[in-house]
């Protein structure tokens, strides 16, 4: 489930649900970028893909055995 956050920035950023889905179903995991948030006592995960030639990265966090969708990025170097 997006957080309100993850949708506002889907908009201001062009990316689609599709687009999120396919980063989750084939994305990896950026250990670099994943932290543990101690306010909310859970981890946060980075997954990151390629899709054509936009390379998208997703955070998001297991609380309570729901998949929450934190924020969704383009990663440019």
């Amino acid at each position: 489930m997006p957080s309100m956050h993850a949708t506002v920035r889907c908009k201001e950023r062009g990316i689609t649900l599709s687009e999120i889905l396919y980063v989750l179903k084939n994305g990896y995991h950026e250990q670099e970028k994943s932290s543990f948030d101690e306010a909310e006592f859970a981890w946060k995960y980075a997954i990151r893909h390629k899709i054509e030639f936009n390379d998208i990265r997703i955070i998001i966090a297991f609380k309570d055995g729901v998949l929450h969708i934190i924020t969704v990025m383009h990663v440019t170097k």
